[in-house]
């Protein structure tokens, strides 16, 4: 029996809104600030840690929160005074090299030993009752989950908004780099400089070999790859806050079914996933690329705050305030702009449905059986140009680019594929995994393909849902690539995230299969090179078989009736 009422609703949660939050922003200015300290932890090797410290103004000591951030802690401090006010010692701590503290910023390096450090300062002080509760958004979930997995008895529960966690998925999903969102991310953590006033990055971007635009220490930078964090020790009630348009919402759900698997089950956790890109939490943003999501999807920095304080409650400070009676699962239903409750993910009423591409008189088609007539179809690869992004699941650090956009204009182009189910005849609703299933050969000894999955309405605007890549010689392992043999056949797997979008009565899905989304991913040379070294590039000629013996596909997961 689906549990389909739920207390948690965006457009109530002001209802249980800390005072601090839910006076306006004038009364908050004129309200008495809530003192608080800077001091400087210490560290083994002699660095000093910048750190803010609130405490409660009454009698302690109380159960205390824990973020630790690269980003400096000024856009934490009201944050901080709203739940110290409502009982919690909160503590802001800047990482090494950031925000006044000492030593030199590696990023992934230096996280575990510090923050195990600071935790045992913070279990030292008489205001700190010896309960932790750890909160991070982006790499600050990052450094919460590396701490939350030293299995640190403390430590009771865990926010996670929007975190890394697999380190090798987000950098290299199906292989290729994630170009756009991580090389400037990079740029802007380790070299310290703006990302928005740098004019370069498509000239950066375009760079032969790539690796020359890499100004840091190239160690540090392999190192990296091994940092993922350790599921499989983190068995401690979590919350999940992210968004379809989030460029980092995958990690979320690695994350989730890590815990799960980790704890058996045991470890309560809520999975909240509204329409957001990855910095629309705590804003007054409720669209994403063309679309307006309105006001059910307002996650503002009030109801950011409540929702988190009400988990604290619960799980730090024991409350029995109805959270973990919730369905524990809620999904934005994206094109029905609704709310939707379930007890699992992937939703419990939910199952993959497969579309199998076949030959069409003029375009390719989406259909329920393997297909006959013509086996493949065809098309040639040129890297010098590449399909560029435009709409998606893309970083938010170029917006025009990134959310809900019409891809329709790229179907002119000779190098993608366009394969489309016939219309609806009843609404229907996607809510689960996306992935696909090729057959493929190449004239190249490596390259890439790509899968975009699309809502066409009715007036053709063709809505895109998520995407997908494969670099074909990680089909086995990233850090052992395999070649091709040219006119070999391969199957590919290739992820395309997830989803809940509402298809109505008379729309259709689409993908497009081509080799290039670039900038979003770095272009393969198709010569066997590395992407990053490699200083030429060559065109090939790619086929996707769809016969019965191949037969390639797209899965969804769809709501039942």
């Amino acid at each position: 029996m689906l549990r389909t009422s739920c207390t948690f609703t965006l457009t109530l949660l002001f209802g249980c809104l800390t005072p601090a939050f839910a006076q306006s922003p004038a009364e908050r200015l004129l309200a008495p600030r809530q003192a608080y300290d800077t001091v400087r932890v210490p560290m083994p090797d002699g660095v000093q840690l910048v750190t803010d410290v609130f405490v409660p103004a009454k009698s302690g000591p109380f159960p205390t929160i824990f973020l630790v951030t690269p980003y400096g802690t000024t856009q934490h401090r009201e944050l901080a005074e709203a739940w110290s006010k409502a009982g919690y010692a909160v503590v802001l701590q800047n990482q090494r090299g950031k925000g006044g503290s000492d030593g030199e910023f590696q990023p992934f390096i230096h996280e575990t030993q510090d923050h195990s450090v600071s935790l045992e300062w913070i279990l030292a002080q008489d205001w700190c009752d010896g309960r932790i509760g750890l909160l991070g958004t982006s790499s600050q979930s990052y450094s919460a989950q590396l701490l939350a997995a030293t299995e640190h008895p403390a430590i009771k529960t865990l926010v996670n908004v929007s975190g890394l966690t697999d380190v090798e998925e987000l950098f290299f999903p199906g292989g290729a780099f994630r170009l756009d969102t991580m090389y400037p991310w990079l740029f802007f953590n380790v070299l310290n400089r703006p990302i928005r006033k740098d004019s370069l990055w498509q000239e950066r971007f375009e760079r032969l070999p790539l690796e020359s635009g890499f100004e840091w220490d190239s160690a540090v930078f392999e190192a990296m790859w091994n940092a993922s964090v350790d599921t499989s020790k983190i068995r401690i009630p979590t919350m999940h806050l992210t968004g379809w348009n989030d460029v980092v919402y995958r990690q979320s759900l690695i994350l989730r079914a890590g815990i799960e698997k980790a704890s058996s089950g045991e470890a309560f956790q809520k999975l909240i996933v509204g329409p957001w890109m990855h910095n629309q939490i705590r804003s007054d943003q409720t669209s994403a690329g063309d679309e307006e999501f309105g006001p059910s999807a307002l996650m503002d920095e009030a109801r950011y705050a409540a929702l988190v304080q009400r988990w604290f409650d619960r799980f730090l400070k024991g409350e029995e305030n109805g959270l973990s009676e919730e369905p524990p699962v809620d999904l934005f239903v994206m094109g029905a702009n609704e709310w939707i409750h379930r007890e699992q993910w992937p939703p419990e009423d939910s199952s993959p449905v497969r579309f199998f591409l076949a030959a069409g008189e003029s375009d390719g088609r989406l259909q329920t059986e393997p297909g006959e007539g013509p086996e493949a179809s065809e098309f040639t690869f040129d890297p010098a140009n590449p399909v560029s992004t435009m709409g998606g699941v893309n970083s938010h650090i170029f917006p025009h680019k990134a959310g809900p956009m019409d891809q329709s204009s790229f179907e002119k182009r000779s190098d993608v594929l366009v394969l489309t189910t016939e219309p609806f005849e009843a609404p229907a609703t996607l809510a689960g995994p996306l992935r696909a299933e090729l057959y493929v050969t190449s004239s190249a000894k490596d390259t890439d393909f790509t899968v975009k999955l699309m809502a066409v309405k009715k007036d053709g605007y063709a809505r895109i849902l998520e995407d997908g890549i494969r670099r074909v010689s990680t089909r086995e392992s990233r850090t052992e690539p395999k070649l091709l043999t040219p006119g070999e056949v391969v199957r590919l797997d290739i992820d395309l995230g997830a989803t809940a979008y509402r298809i109505d009565r008379g729309e259709r899905l689409r993908i497009h299969v081509s080799s290039s989304n670039f900038p979003k991913y770095d272009r393969n040379p198709n010569t066997g090179e590395p992407a990053f070294s490699a200083e030429t590039l060559e065109i090939a000629r790619q086929k996707v078989l769809h016969s019965k013996a191949r037969p390639s596909f797209v899965e969804v997961w769809m709501l039942e009736g």
